[in-house]
Order: C-alpha cells, then sequence, then structure tokens
C-alpha cells in the first residue's frame, strides 16, 4: 500500500490486530501523490480490520472514488478579519488580524499560524489572534497545509492595502519589506520580488480585460528555520461575461545554496501550480444534511490539458538558509496572485473561494 506515515501506519496495523510489531512489515508502494491524504490510516485501519477477520487470508482493499472523496480528511475550513489603518504617507500605522479555524490534524498553533506569525510587512502596531473551533467534519492536511490560506488572506490584504494607498503593488510590498527591520528574510523576499517583476514583464501596458497580480511568501514554520522563498506574478484575461481565462504565471523560487535537481524541481513548481489554480477556479467540498455532496470528478473537476496556462520558473539564490523543501512551496501563492490579477482587469476583489461562486462580469 501507500502511505505518507508507514511508521504509524504500522503501529496501528499492530493496534487492530493485535499482532506485536515486531511482526508487521508494511510494504510501501510508491504509488501516485499523496498531498496529505495519505498520512493519515484509515484505510490501513480497515484494511487491518478486513484481514484478522479473515484469518491470515491475504486482503485487497480499494476504494472507489467515491468513497474517496465522501469519506476522506478535509481541508480546514478558515475564515479571516484583516483590518489597518494607514498614515498619510500610505503606509500601514496599525494592523489587527483575527484568524477562525478547525484544524484537528494538527492541534495547537503550528498550522494556524503558518504565513502569519513574524509578519513580513511593516506596522508599527500589530494584534494577532486565532481561534480554534470543531466541527463534526473531519479535517487533515492539503498541499502546504494551512499557509495555503493565511497567504491568500495576507496577499490579497495588502494588496488592497496598495490599491486604498495609490501604490502600484509591487513597489508597495517592497517598501514595506525595506521598513521592516526586525524581518530577517526582507532581503531575500526583495530580491525575490525584483526578479519575478523584471521576469514577468510587471508594469507594461496590457489590453482591457487584461491583469498581473503578484504574491510572496516563504515556507517558514514556527518549529524550523530554513526556508524556501518563492514569488509568483499571475497574467489573467477575464471576459465581459466573467469568464476567466490565466494567461500565464512566473515564478522565482529561492534555492538557497543548494538546487540539486533543477529539471524535478520544476516540475514539482508546475504541479503546485496545476493543482492550486484546479481549487482556484472550482474546487470545493459541501455539505448538505451531514454528507459531503462532492462523489466524482464529475462535481470536485480537475484541470483540463487545455486550461493550464504557460507556466515559466526560475530559481535564484536569494538565501544562505538551510537546504529546503520544494514539494508544495508554490501553491499557495497562486491564489492571491490570480485573484489581485483579477482586480487589476476587472476592479472587482475576491476574498472567498472558488471563483466559480463569483460574479467577475464587467464593462
Amino acid at each position: 500500500m501507500g502511505t505518507q506515515d508507514p511508521e504509524n501506519a504500522t503501529i496501528d496495523a499492530s493496534k487492530v490486530t493485535a499482532v506485536p510489531l515486531a511482526k508487521i512489515y508494511l510494504h510501501n508502494c510508491f504509488l501516485g501523490g499523496g498531498f496529505g491524504r495519505r498520512g493519515n490510516q484509515d484505510d490501513v485501519r480497515q484494511a487491518a480490520a478486513i484481514a484478522k477477520q479473515l484469518g491470515g487470508r491475504p486482503v485487497k482493499v480499494i476504494w472507489s472514488r467515491e468513497e474517496t472523496t465522501r469519506h476522506g480528511y478535509y481541508r480546514p475550513m478558515r475564515v479571516s478579519r484583516f483590518r489597518a489603518a494607514l498614515g498619510t504617507d500610505g503606509m500601514p500605522a496599525a494592523w489587527t488580524t483575527r484568524v477562525v479555524g478547525m484544524d484537528e490534524h494538527y492541534p495547537g498553533d503550528e498550522q494556524v499560524l503558518r504565513g502569519l506569525h513574524k509578519l513580513p510587512y511593516f506596522a508599527p502596531n500589530q494584534q494577532f489572534d486565532y481561534h480554534l473551533r470543531k466541527t463534526h467534519v473531519p479535517t487533515g492536511p492539503w498541499t502546504s497545509v494551512g499557509r495555503s490560506q493565511n497567504e491568500f488572506f495576507l496577499e490579497t490584504f495588502v494588496d488592497e492595502l496598495a490599491h486604498v494607498a495609490g501604490k502600484d503593488p509591487y513597489h508597495y510590498r517592497r517598501a514595506l519589506l525595506e521598513a521592516n527591520a526586525e524581518f530577517p528574510f526582507a532581503k531575500g523576499w526583495i530580491q525575490v520580488l525584483d526578479e519575478v517583476a523584471e521576469k514577468s514583464g510587471w508594469g507594461e501596458k496590457l489590453p482591457a480585460g487584461t491583469g498581473r497580480g503578484i504574491a510572496i511568501g516563504d515556507s517558514r514554520r514556527l518549529s524550523r528555520t530554513e526556508i524556501t522563498i518563492c514569488s509568483v506574478v499571475a497574467t489573467v484575461s477575464v471576459s465581459k461575461k466573467g469568464e476567466v481565462r490565466v494567461e500565464r504565471f512566473d515564478l522565482v523560487m529561492d534555492t538557497g545554496p543548494f538546487l540539486v535537481n533543477p529539471l524535478a524541481a520544476e516540475r514539482q513548481v508546475e504541479m503546485q501550480v496545476a493543482m492550486g489554480l484546479a481549487a482556484v477556479l472550482r474546487q470545493e467540498i459541501t455539505i448538505e444534511k451531514g454528507r459531503v455532496v462532492q462523489a466524482n470528478f464529475d462535481t470536485y473537476p480537475l484541470l483540463r490539458p487545455s486550461e493550464i496556462p504557460e507556466i515559466k520558473v526560475h530559481f535564484i539564490r536569494a538565501t544562505d538558509d538551510p537546504i529546503a523543501g520544494m514539494g508544495e512551496e508554490a501553491i499557495g501563492w497562486v491564489a492571491p496572485a490570480v485573484c489581485n490579477a483579477i482586480f487589476a482587469a476587472t476592479g472587482k476583489r475576491v476574498r472567498s473561494l472558488p471563483l466559480k461562486d463569483h460574479d467577475l462580469s464587467w464593462t
């Protein structure tokens, strides 16, 4: 079988079957991706329980697509409220953040805070609070975990501040980073930000209904120091009827002093863009009468090959931190880059996902 957590899989199998741990061997099958879902052991426990009842006969358990969709562990729901007071120079004088979410798989601070602790953007007065709430819906990891939601909140909010201040979103972020002497990675962030602005042609005139959006972040955790910085520019066109087409992504990734396999790293990033874009455009899980509505790819559609935009990935060395990951370091910035581009194209803000739930028509 395939699992992201062989150690706990064998422990759970031992508990279910009452077979000593030393007598259990897991043959891990490296097939497909895990994306966090294969870190849960419910399928292991089910197979072990069935095998125990059959007295040692070989057992093969297959979940249908419908069972996988309706009996899984789901990306935690999360909602936030950001507020800021701007000075006469357009810079934040005060900043408050409140996040409310559910996260049973990672109890405590680790995921709900990712991307929001040690705020990279300067504000002399800051307040941050978060609240965890439990529901009947089982939750689990979704690639990049808590950071993907928090970065959507943060990077779209900063874009709104830039608009209110009458500043260019790229230059506004740069100014906020330059002003934040307490953020240890500001220099690397600025380098990555400058690079993606240049590679994407930021500032060039675009046709009506087409816009560019920018977002930046890194993979910091509360418990670890190594980081991978990523900046994304999305070029998006929106028809007057509100039909969204993402034309291009430009990404600049800081790899630190090591880039072991450039081709594999590029493929990792491209996959993240495709997965993140599908979630932005139309993927969602809804609950009715205590049951998941979606069942298969007709109700939870993947991105079609014809919908995948041009993706340009650039690697640079902006920091000298220890070697870090590349497996989920870009997916979190797809959503804010796309939504910021939609605003640039239409003047309409997107504050919730997916996009299919919004009227993006314009005149």
